[in-house]
């Protein structure tokens, strides 16, 4: 959220994707640091540092469905998409995250770096 404005004038600059995968791949290791700290510290240090970049993938895919779709039905059609997914992944994340948590209490952590 809060560095949501500054990673959207830098894909400005730079492209869409750079920023995209740079957000991608502290999203994946944040959750691995998760899935390995053993401290509560390093667990919350973790969720701050990377949380500015991994938060912000929402928007930068927002984008690029505005980018890559014409005014006009294709985009609503692109959005709705998009955003059943989003609400789908609300739904099921955390019965699959609650399931995996019930057997290792890292393994949600683990299971959403590997995706």
């Amino acid at each position: 959220f809060a560095a949501t404005p500054t990673l959207a004038s830098w894909s400005d600059a730079v492209g869409r994707r750079p920023v995209l995968m740079l957000c991608c791949a502290a999203f994946c290791l944040q959750f691995s640091i998760l899935a390995a700290s053993s401290s509560l510290l390093c667990f919350g240090a973790s969720y701050v540092a990377f949380g500015l970049l991994s938060d912000s993938n929402g928007a930068l895919e927002s984008t690029c469905i505005a980018d890559a779709t014409p005014v006009g039905s294709e985009r609503s059609v692109a959005f709705g998409r998009f955003f059943t997914v989003i609400g789908a992944a609300m739904v099921v994340g955390p019965a699959v995250g609650g399931s995996l948590a019930s057997r290792d209490g890292r393994a949600p952590f683990a299971a959403a770096a590997f995706l």
